[in-house]
């Protein structure tokens, strides 16, 4: 069975065997789209819920544990495989900003994730676009909506996305600083009221800065 073939069936991912860069895709090539849920899992894959399709105060995306609290979205299966991929929004609490972002932590020092910094960065939604270097811009984000505050975000950028799948099918999340340097972030779903779904690049600088985190990986459900 083909790497798209599994995709479009739920299944995860087989390591490619590639001899070169795929290259880019025709602007003919059909878009191959399908709905699912966002799942959440621990690092020793027991399931942890999903990602919701509610907001918290502040405007971020939290932890879901009953399915019909699960946020539905839509991936591009035909580039998925490959590419760094956008995830677009079908029932998101905010219809104007219609995809997942990285949105810059307001307790973050800078916009940048790095191996020696508790920053973080947390999943909401963007209308922004990134500029051709991908690295974060202000923008209207479902935290400056909520709050009138604007932060910085990554959502759908010209060379790359943040969201990346990796070879067992989850999604990795990589992040891009100021200096273009890149970062594959860890995920996880703070232990506290309203269960924030932040990333960073230190997860034990992190803990000790914001407090007990689950770390989890993510992955697409196709919805049946």
């Amino acid at each position: 069975m083909t790497n798209a073939k599994r995709l479009m069936a739920g299944f995860p991912l087989k390591a490619p065997t590639r001899r070169g860069d795929p290259g880019p895709m025709s602007s003919n090539t059909a878009s191959t789209w399908r709905r699912g849920y966002l799942k959440l899992a621990t690092l020793d894959d027991a399931n942890y819920g999903f990602v919701g399709k509610k907001f918290n105060a502040f405007g971020e995306f939290t932890l879901a544990t009953h399915e019909h609290d699960r946020l539905l979205v839509r991936l591009d299966m035909s580039t998925a495989m490959w590419s760094p991929i956008s995830i677009g929004l079908v029932d998101g609490p905010e219809p104007s900003l219609p995809f997942m972002a990285g949105i810059v932590g307001f307790a973050s020092t800078s916009q940048d994730l790095t191996s020696d910094s508790p920053n973080y960065i947390y999943l909401g939604v963007s209308g922004a676009r990134t500029t051709p270097s991908n690295s974060a811009q202000a923008g209207i984000t479902s935290f400056s909506d909520v709050t009138g505050i604007k932060e910085t975000a990554i959502v759908r950028g010209k060379l790359r996305h943040i969201f990346s799948h990796d070879h067992d099918g989850c999604f990795d999340i990589l992040w891009v600083n100021g200096d273009a340097s890149k970062i594959k972030a860890f995920l996880g779903v703070v232990d506290q009221d309203g269960s924030p779904i932040i990333a960073t690049g230190n997860k034990e600088m992190f803990e000790h800065e914001f407090g007990p985190t689950r770390w989890v990986n993510l992955s697409f459900v196709r919805k049946p």
